[in-house]
């Protein structure tokens, strides 16, 4: 148990110190070299690394246990060993049965034996985690650095050893991690806020999460994994259990620092909600990327549809027109239950399976509805167009909703919070002028049109000072929004209703633009940043100046 294991660190930590006072010669043996006390490391400061297992070692071991004489058939025994890199990656507890048998060649030879059966099979996992195109240089970057610092071509402190990795739920945060490990054929070792907690009081969990970060450690290289990061929230918001909460980000703290230490540990984080976890834990040093993931686009549903059916699979076009805006989980689901559909049957999976399986999770859109839903995503894409320096870099409807990505770029000005607020607020600006009225397409949800207008207009006067004379941080929290005083809320209401009407403005003066964008949407169901720089470059043609006229 987690306390267990606390009260054995406390006795080795207490060994340490006494033999120390009695004067006595002290052998210490640890994992990690935080396990040694500070009298230890006052004598020692610079601990003995052993080496990893390599055959030259093995035939110096096997010199010492199975020779009287020290004399042992090195050819014979170099051709039964494992490779250098087989014996690396090999568990600890196997070395022992191979060690039992009786000669230097019988050891080898199980030695061999204990590695094919534990070996496991290297994997292009990346190429089966659909999603990652924005993100895919920064993680070939991190897997480029630990296969050079494994070959002996790097040091480690020059690598880029951690990510954050953020996206909505059933994007394939997990499976990325587990694919990371696999297409370099290192261990696992995963752990989260809940799994830790589970262990029992404060006490019961620090110990938990400090075996778990131990056990990294041990298996470097190896890829250490948190689930739901943000459950170590951010200290600064107070609520009942902040102390108990300061507690544990403080240790995680201290375990992320003690990670970067240790050579051959790829720390992996994920999230739905990266704007929850602890700002000194997302920060370079601890976790030196941000990996944002998005939901599979049409290609990527197709690859994960033929991933499950098979390379015979049927034609897959309306099932994934059907799923575009879904989760990669969801598009799993739909596949499965295709197959479940065809095996009822005892037949292939056709088409219509496909069709049937993904009606079920994600309903046919009529007409009127697709219709609507690019009038939205156009008023969305006409506000960039006119407002950013920069086109965004993809655009979708399907049943799952509309979608627009935007390229990163901060608000820094008044201009900046204010074209943000606009482009929000255009989809439904955009319904209003094509149909007469809105549909509940911006609000609802927190990541919703309305929902993030409001955020940043709250943000920008609670933590900016910005549109007022007052020079006063008072940031405000979601859960509190409708508790806010009411000059605030008279405030950021007005400052929505500017937006509002400067978004309607731009769709007034540009009905014909509106509706070349939303063909486009409706033709394709999907716009990669190509069309959509081809599209801009022909709206503008046609509406300079508005800019400056609207901001």
């Amino acid at each position: 148990s987690a306390s267990e294991q606390a009260r054995s660190h406390e006795r080795f930590c207490q060994e340490q110190d006494e033999t120390i006072s009695y004067g006595g010669p002290l052998l210490a043996v640890a994992s990690d070299p935080g396990a040694f006390t500070p009298a230890a490391r006052a004598l020692c400061p610079e601990p003995r690394m052993l080496p990893q297992l390599t055959r030259a070692l093995m035939l110096r071991l096997l010199c010492v246990t199975h020779s009287a004489r020290g004399e042992i058939d090195t050819p014979a025994l170099l051709a039964a060993l494992p490779t250098d890199e087989d014996l690396r990656r090999l568990e600890g507890p196997l070395l022992s049965p191979a060690f039992q048998e009786q000669t230097a060649l019988g050891a080898a030879i199980r030695l061999k034996e204990l590695v094919d059966a534990s070996r496991v099979p290297v994997q292009d996992g990346l190429n089966r985690v659909h999603g990652l195109t924005p993100i895919r240089p920064q993680i070939e970057r991190l897997l480029a650095g630990l296969i050079a610092w494994q070959a002996g071509k790097a040091d480690w402190c020059d690598l880029l050893t951690s990510a954050l990795i953020s996206g909505p739920t059933g994007c394939g945060k997990t499976m990325l991690a587990r694919a990371f490990a696999a297409q370099v054929c290192v261990p696992l070792v995963t752990t989260s806020y809940a799994e830790c907690q589970k262990a029992g009081h404060l006490g019961q969990m620090l110990a938990a999460l400090d075996t778990v970060v131990s056990e990294a450690i041990a298996k470097a290289p190896c890829v250490f994994f948190i689930d739901e990061i943000d459950s170590f929230a951010d200290r600064t918001i107070q609520h009942r259990n902040s102390e108990y909460q300061r507690h544990v980000v403080n240790a995680m703290l201290v375990h992320l620092t003690r990670l970067a230490q240790v050579p051959g540990v790829i720390v992996l984080a994920a999230t739905n909600h990266p704007e929850h976890v602890d700002p000194a834990l997302r920060r370079a040093g601890r976790l030196d990327l941000h990996l944002r993931m998005r939901y599979p686009d049409r290609a990527g549903i197709s690859a994960i549809l033929r991933d499950a059916l098979g390379p015979s699979a049927p034609d897959l076009g309306t099932a994934a027109d059907l799923l575009i805006g879904a989760s990669g989980a969801t598009v799993d689901g739909v596949a499965r239950a295709a197959l479940a559909i065809a095996r009822q049957h005892a037949r292939p999976a056709t088409p219509d399976d496909l069709v049937a399986a993904a009606q079920e999770v994600v309903p046919a859109m009529a007409p009127g509805q697709i219709k609507r839903m690019a009038v939205h995503e156009a008023g969305h894409l006409l506000a960039a167009f006119q407002l950013l320096p920069t086109p965004p870099t993809s655009a979708s409807i399907g049943p799952s909703g509309g979608t627009m990505e935007l390229p990163i770029q901060p608000a820094i000005t008044e201009t900046d919070f204010r074209a943000a607020m606009i482009i929000r607020l255009a989809g439904r600006a955009a319904e209003l002028a094509t149909f007469g009225d809105a549909s509940i397409g911006a609000g609802g949800t927190e990541q919703s049109d309305l929902a993030l207008a409001t955020r940043i207009a709250i943000d920008a006067v609670t933590r900016h000072a910005m549109f007022s004379s007052d020079l006063l941080w008072t940031p405000v929290a979601p859960e509190h929004h409708l508790t806010m005083p009411k000059h605030l809320r008279l405030r950021v209401t007005d400052l929505l209703d500017t937006a509002n009407a400067a978004a309607r403005q731009i769709v007034a003066d540009y009905p014909q633009a509106i509706e070349t964008i939303a063909q486009a949407l409706i033709e394709h169901r999907e716009l990669d940043a190509g069309q959509i720089a081809d599209l801009r470059a022909r709206i503008l043609d046609s509406a300079r100046g508005v800019k400056n006229s609207i901001l």
